[in-house]
Formats: structure tokens, C-alpha cells, sequence
């Protein structure tokens, strides 16, 4: 991706959903990075993909998904690009099949979708941090919730034994902490 179209994406993310990309959407990029080492793909796909595979969220219309929404916009911010149309084309399916519930057909769909679930995994805590629930019981359950979708939602099988200790860990404690209240 070129620097211009970077600074615009990011531009874009700190004024809208700086909370999100702190929190959640540079671990996201960070992940898939390193994952996409392992595989003959293009790294500027994967990284704006990544970039923005949440831009939709909170701003869906009717009966639209965030996915949906994020590919709506996507299209307006990708417009005059570098990326040709087949490039454009797999971002625009990155972002639809981050957060479906079934397999993602490409493996930089699968890497995208995986280094999404994986945040919720390898940086909870940070993740955490998004929570708007108030009660503890409330942040409790819903930790718990993006805890077990991500490692579930996790395509990539070496990606995925890497996470399952910390997963496993945080899952414990979960557990644990659900016995005392």
C-alpha cells in the first residue's frame, strides 16, 4: 500500500475509531503481517484489509452487517488507488468474511479473519479495553464471548496452536473467576 493511501486510511481510523484501532486494529495488523510471511500473498492486500476490515462498524445502514458497510466504504476509499480490481476484489472479500461463520475461501481471507480472531486472544487486554458493559458480570460474560468466537474462528491451523495456551489460560481464569461470583 502506498504511503498516501496509508496516512489516509489511518487518518480515517484516529479520527473515527481511535479507541478501536488502539485497541483492537494494529494488533490486527501486527498478526497478520506475521502470518502472511508464511504464505505467497501480496502484504499490501493483507495489511489494508486489515486497516479496514472494521470500518463499517457503527455506521451500517438498514439491515446491513458491518462487514457489508465496510466494503460499502472501502470501495469509496480504495476508488483511486493503485490496487487494480482483482486486488480491490480481495480486499473487499477480506472484509466480507472477517466475521462470517463459515471458512473463508482464500488464505488471505483465512488471514485476515484469523489475525482478527487472534486479537481477541493475544492482546485480550487490550481488547478488553472496547468493553462498554458496566457491571463485572456483564464484561465477564462478554470477554468470555470474544474469547471463545476468536480462538474458534481461528482458520489457521499453526496460528492457531500458537494461540491455544494463552487462550487456554485466559480461559481458566475466566472459569475460575466465574466460580467465586
Amino acid at each position: 500500500m502506498n504511503k498516501k493511501l496509508k496516512e489516509r486510511i489511518l487518518n480515517i481510523l484516529l479520527s473515527e475509531k481511535k479507541k478501536e484501532y488502539s485497541c483492537h486494529i494494529q494488533y490486527v495488523v501486527k498478526i497478520a503481517m506475521e502470518i502472511t510471511k508464511k504464505y505467497d500473498v501480496n502484504p499490501k492486500i493483507i495489511e489494508t484489509a486489515c486497516l479496514l476490515h472494521d470500518i463499517g462498524r457503527g455506521k451500517e445502514r438498514g439491515s446491513e452487517k458491518h462487514p457489508q458497510t465496510g466494503k460499502r466504504m472501502a470501495e469509496k476509499i480504495l476508488e483511486d488507488s493503485k490496487f487494480n480490481e482483482k486486488e480491490k476484489e480481495k480486499i473487499y472479500a477480506c472484509i466480507l468474511s472477517h466475521n462470517s461463520k463459515n471458512t473463508p475461501k482464500s488464505i488471505e481471507e483465512q488471514i485476515v479473519r484469523s489475525a482478527d480472531a487472534g486479537s481477541k486472544i493475544e492482546y485480550h487486554e487490550a481488547f478488553m479495553l472496547m468493553c462498554k458493559k458496566t457491571s463485572y458480570e456483564e464484561r465477564l460474560a462478554w470477554g468470555i464471548k470474544y474469547l471463545e468466537a476468536g480462538f474458534d474462528k481461528i482458520s489457521i491451523t499453526s496460528y492457531k496452536k500458537k494461540c491455544k495456551p494463552k487462550y487456554t489460560s485466559i480461559k481458566n481464569i475466566y472459569h475460575n473467576t466465574s466460580k467465586i461470583i
